[in-house]
């Protein structure tokens, strides 16, 4: 069962879905809570987490959402990230 270590307190925006720490590699995410327990408390206080984990089928809606709204795949390319698939040389959005 994924865990979010309580990184939850430390997210926002896109970062405050339910799934954006549960759904990260656990070795990431217990990374992450150590660093942040390592943290001086006025460094905890003034980290925030606005990104988190997204799956591969959320990524391609916001894709595809952003290519709606902004007319063109380089146009919704400034906001959606994408990377390159390495076993085939496409693109895909970013996770």
């Amino acid at each position: 069962m994924a865990i979010d270590h309580g990184l939850a307190r430390f997210a926002v925006g896109g970062a405050t879905r339910p799934d954006s720490f549960t759904g990260m590699q656990p070795e990431f995410s217990s990374a992450l809570a150590r660093m942040f327990e390592a943290a001086p408390a006025e460094t905890r206080a003034a980290t925030r987490v606005g990104s988190g984990y997204r799956s591969e089928a959320l990524q391609a809606k916001l894709f595809e959402d952003a290519v709606r709204k902004y007319g063109s795949p380089e146009k919704a390319r400034k906001w959606v990230a994408l990377l390159v698939n390495q076993t085939m040389g496409s693109e895909m959005p970013a996770i």
